[in-house]
């Protein structure tokens, strides 16, 4: 299953070639460090968030010509394995492995879905920005009974 995410490039480490254990081929292995620290909707910074993608094989070519600061869509697929460590402990190794690679910056602008506005139909014109109602919060907890009761969250 691919999983999408969208992040800013921090770092591209470079290409490494590895031989297979039987010495019969090689493989080629390429990291991407993209931030993908949530900004909220009143513009502020959410914790770090640093996640590492592991390209390889053909796969690797999609990484040239980033630089960092570019905006990028990664598909990846999250994948681990079990091993025991010296001490006889079972461990989990985790990576997660690149797929695909959209670079946004290239494409247009980033824009969050939020703030994007649906095209008025052809022929019409746009109507003057109004001001937002305020908006008010409503007590849920009241309505929970004609709900079914109370939620096991």
């Amino acid at each position: 299953m691919e999983y999408k995410i969208t992040g800013t490039v921090y770092r591209l480490m470079e290409a490494e070639t590895f031989t297979t254990r039987d010495g019969a081929s090689t493989f080629t292995r390429r990291s991407l460090l993209i931030d993908a620290t949530y900004i909220t909707t009143d513009g502020r910074r959410g914790f770090d968030n640093f996640l590492e993608f592991e390209f390889s094989g053909e796969r690797v070519k999609q990484l040239d010509g980033l630089t960092p600061g570019e905006r990028v869509a990664i598909g990846f697929a999250p994948t681990g394995r079990l091993y025991n460590d010296r001490e006889g402990r079972t461990r989990c190794f985790q990576r997660l492995a690149g797929l695909s690679l959209e670079n946004l910056s290239r494409a247009a602008p980033y824009e969050p879905d939020y703030l994007r506005q649906p095209a008025p139909p052809s022929g019409a014109t746009q109507p003057a920005p109004t001001a937002a109602p305020p908006t008010t919060l409503t007590d849920t907890r009241a309505a929970a009974p004609a709900l079914g009761g109370d939620l096991p969250f």
